[in-house]
């Protein structure tokens, strides 16, 4: 929460798209290998970039989880029309 509601110092959202660009983006994505504190971080710095000098108007709320065995489906191929 909070998160793709983050604007920069043009008023423009950082969004849906930014977001699992950024997680897609991510080393051993689909291999587990990184961490759900390091996915946190990644986040939070991406937020904070894209942001510039403009505050955060609402709160951020985060959580990652690490799955074990079943296979996990991306965003995009629960709902193509996120797709980046």
């Amino acid at each position: 929460d909070g998160v793709v509601e983050a604007q920069n110092d043009a008023g423009v959202q950082y969004g849906v798209k930014n977001l699992i660009k950024l997680l897609q983006g991510q080393e051993g994505d689909r291999a587990g290998d990184v961490e759900p504190a390091e996915r946190i971080r990644a986040i939070l710095e991406d937020v904070k970039r894209f942001c510039g000098s403009r505050e955060l108007l609402d709160d951020v709320t985060l959580v990652a989880i690490r799955t074990a065995g079943a296979a996990v489906r991306t965003a995009a191929e629960v709902n193509p029309e996120i797709s980046p």
